[in-house]
């Protein structure tokens, strides 16, 4: 389907938005064949406050964003959605994330693997000082028809349509 892969990035793409991010860089390794073999999404929002796992990542199909707004946008996410986009084309996703809680900067990884989707594997978030907050999704196995050509022609296409509008 042309554009499920698209859509799917387009719904992380909105992860970053609805956490405030002012910038999102996507960028991808592809092996000699052209086919990508990781596709990194890193922006500079708010993060994912891992001490609210359960209300941010759990139950899936629901959204700790479905009322109120960030200080940035009216809210996009709001059915638990997003975080899940990657299975799509890929069967693993990783989220590094710094975010803020209780005046305190922390950082954590989250793990979801396409076999398991309703769950989610995180580490215990570590104390930084003077790190700024943000987000960056890893994705990896990535299927093979996946590749700098389809991203080029079809993601981009798609998204000067989608978010232009």
């Amino acid at each position: 389907n042309a554009y499920k892969i698209a859509e799917a990035l387009a719904e992380l793409v909105w992860n970053s938005i609805d956490a405030g991010a002012q910038n999102i860089n996507i960028n991808y390794i592809t092996d000699e064949f052209g086919s990508i073999t990781e596709l990194k999404i890193k922006d500079d929002g708010l993060g994912i406050n891992t001490f609210e796992i359960e209300k941010t990542f759990k139950p899936v199909l629901t959204s700790h964003k479905a009322v109120g707004k960030t200080k940035f946008s009216t809210t996009h996410g709001k059915k638990g959605l997003g975080r899940l986009a990657f299975h799509t084309f890929s069967n693993n996703a990783e989220w590094a994330t710094t975010f803020k809680h209780d005046g305190k900067t922390y950082y954590s990884k989250i793990t979801i693997n396409q076999t398991e989707i309703k769950h989610c594997e995180f580490t215990d978030p570590i104390e930084l000082l003077g790190k700024p907050t943000g987000t960056e999704v890893l994705i990896n196995q990535v299927n093979r028809d996946f590749s700098d050509a389809y991203f080029q022609n079809n993601v981009l296409t798609f998204f000067f349509e989608y978010f232009a509008s």
